[in-house]
């Protein structure tokens, strides 16, 4: 008979890895415990924001260069975005958010920046590529050091990955906030395949790390 997932991983973890704080990956991995304290599994997601001038938010500052140029505004919801560019070739650069979420984007032609990282209060990092409207979160760095990687369209990414820093790579399949662990890669070459549902896995099988001869 297979050992119990909870048990198992529990273990492994207690052996291999350092005291630390909670990491997510460990959550993930023990979710058929189902505590329903565990925070959720999938980062919020930031949709690229249309410029400031086709916002239907009041702009109740707005702070210009030398030039008469927009270089700051800010916003009735806390939200303040920073610009360069001469008088009239504006283009937003960065923008913070009342909550302390700080949004860079790239790209000089106004109204058509691309949003390409996501600082939250937390410390996690959020990265994107694609073009202007249709960024996609690809990757989410922790500030302990685990990376998430994701795939798919902008709206419809999915977990597929999660990097730990001691060396345990998790492997996830399904769509996106459906995906459930298929595989655990530890850094000792050990693996664990899991089968059923998001939150309900289960140890099908384990293969032993292999040994120089």
């Amino acid at each position: 008979m297979l050992p119990d997932v909870s048990r198992l991983v529990l273990d492994k973890m207690r052996h291999t890895v350092p005291p630390s704080p909670p990491l997510t990956s460990q959550i993930a991995v023990t979710r058929n415990t189902e505590n329903p304290s565990y925070p959720p599994l999938t980062p919020p997601s930031y949709p690229p924001l249309a410029p400031p001038w086709t916002y239907n938010i009041e702009i109740i500052e707005t702070i210009t260069g030398p030039e008469g140029n927009i270089v700051e505004q800010r916003l009735a919801n806390g939200t303040i975005q920073f610009f360069e560019g001469g008088l009239g070739r504006e283009f937003k650069t960065s923008e913070r958010r009342a909550d302390n979420t700080l949004l860079e984007y790239e790209g000089e032609d106004a109204g058509y920046e691309r949003l390409v990282t996501v600082t939250e209060a937390n410390g996690n990092v959020l990265k994107y590529e694609g073009a202007s409207g249709h960024e996609k979160k690809v990757r989410m760095i922790e500030p302990h050091g685990t990376v998430t990687e994701y795939e798919g369209a902008s709206g419809h990414e999915k977990k597929v990955r999660m990097i730990e820093p001691h060396g345990t790579v998790i492997k996830f399949e399904g769509a996106r906030n459906e995906e459930r662990m298929v595989r655990v890669t530890y850094d000792n070459g050990e693996v664990v395949e899991f089968e059923g549902p998001r939150g309900r896995e289960r140890v099908v099988g384990i293969i032993p790390p292999t040994r120089d001869v």
